[in-house]
């Protein structure tokens, strides 16, 4: 990530005109005013979940969707070069390697069939490619790129503009979905704990940004420091945490044996101090089946990667603003399912007079408690741009702990006699966060 100020335009007009629109034309609303009241969550997104039913330009190639975010300039200035090479924390950290000469044909002809012909790891190459082309490193992903635009493009981008928009305290702007958004605004205005998500290509632009401190009547929201995470007015690059994963199945309860045999048999006799005497004794009852193991928890899914290749440009800007950055947080193991109880004992045999009655037998050992999932492996994070001019300051919070939690262990069935159960299952395992890749501020 470059949080710095290049030579990029900050004209309203000159940057509609790169999308085929005409000056102070807004796209997103009939009013050119859009204000998301306090509390309130709106979508922008291609898709039929957005609140915005957004115009539309065809975006033909990978230099295509260069020049809509940098215009004629596709490098950045030497003199930026130069300023990263003194300061090392700006230089810009760049991850992806190109394809090897032998890879070149296969990864072409996967191109043609679509996202779904890439391994997770792949697509994020390719969006990680996106992201360094238009930083203008193109010489070094060269056959990256050539794979990129061939799956990429051509692509409808959705067109969102306004010429003030308005985010009240709580509010939040998710910006969302597989197609890319250009975000065109000439004043943004972001109150108290107000968020924009970025989960989407965006390519965004606004003239200037306020960023409004906490009303006194306002109410306090918690920051979540867990992660490094910070308070808004922020843009947050931290895709959604997943939910847990699917709990194991409970075991079985042990099945109850069958009535026991022989039923007890007596006779009236004369003799002795009793008048019955027991031919047969009844039968005891049996001890009930064991109940079966629970399930294993199912492990979870591994974080979303955050992987937009967007840039965003703030214009100027004064305030605090938050930047959340970093992979989605892995999904939790499942929980292991319960064991099974231990049967119900199996009943005695009917006594007779004169025999000695028996009782019902013992519950049966309880099943064991099932294995907790392994928690998914965090997401992995891309660099992206944001750049304005001013005197904000700009905080930076990583999602630096997003491996998934361990699925907790199903717990040991019921039986007898106490503590005869097979005991509960085992955690599942914790695991490590994905690549970081940090941005350089």
């Amino acid at each position: 990530m470059i949080l710095d100020n290049p030579l990029f335009s900050n004209d309203f007009n000159e940057l509609n005109a790169r999308v085929n629109l005409g000056p102070t034309q807004f796209t997103a609303s009939e009013s050119p005013t859009i204000v998301i009241e306090e509390g309130e969550h709106k979508i922008v997104s291609l898709d039929e979940n957005s609140h915005f039913v957004l115009q539309q330009v065809q975006v033909d190639s990978i230099e295509h969707f260069a020049y809509i975010a940098n215009g004629d300039l596709h490098n950045p200035s030497s003199d930026l070069e130069r300023r990263c090479a003194a300061h090392p924390r700006l230089a810009p950290e760049l991850h992806t390697k190109d394809l090897a000469a032998h890879q070149v044909d296969d990864w072409m002809a996967r191109a043609e069939q679509g996202i779904e012909a890439f391994s997770a790891e792949e697509q994020f190459m390719l969006y990680e490619a996106m992201s360094v082309f238009l930083n203008g490193h193109a010489d070094q992903i060269q056959h990256l790129a050539a794979a990129a635009n061939r799956l990429f493009f051509p692509v409808s981008m959705g067109l969102f503009t306004a010429d003030h928009l308005i985010l009240k305290d709580h509010a939040q702007l998710s910006i969302v979905g597989t197609a890319p958004v250009f975000m065109n605004v000439g004043k943004l205005e972001l109150h108290g704990a107000s968020t924009i998500h970025v989960h989407a290509p965006v390519i965004g632009f606004a003239q200037t940004t306020d960023l409004v401190g906490r009303e006194p009547h306002a109410s306090l929201m918690l920051a979540d420091t867990q992660h490094g995470l910070y308070p808004s007015p922020s843009f947050n690059y931290v895709p959604a945490q997943l939910p847990q994963a699917q709990d194991g199945a409970d075991g079985h309860h042990g099945d109850q044996p069958s009535k026991a045999t022989p039923n007890g048999k007596s006779h009236k006799t004369t003799t002795g101090n009793c008048p019955y005497k027991c031919d047969t004794e009844p039968g005891a009852g049996q001890k009930g089946g064991t109940g079966d193991d629970g399930d294993d928890g199912t492990p979870g899914n591994n974080g979303t990667d955050y992987t937009n290749p967007n840039t965003i440009n703030l214009g100027k800007i004064s305030g605090v603003l938050t930047l959340n950055y970093g992979g989605g947080t892995g999904q939790q193991g499942g929980k292991g399912g319960n064991g099974g109880e231990g049967g119900e004992g199996g009943q005695p045999g009917d006594s007779a007079t004169g025999c000695t009655t028996k009782t019902q037998g013992d519950q049966g050992q309880g099943g064991a408690g099932g294995r907790g999932g392994n928690g998914g492996k965090g997401g992995t994070s891309v660099t992206t741009r944001l750049v304005w001019e001013g005197t904000a300051t700009v905080n930076v919070g990583y999602n630096l702990d997003n491996g998934g939690a361990a699925g907790p262990e199903g717990v040991g069935g019921a039986g007898k006699p106490t503590g005869g159960s097979k005991g509960p299952g085992t955690p599942g395992a914790a695991t490590p966060p994905g690549n970081l890749i940090l941005p350089t501020v």
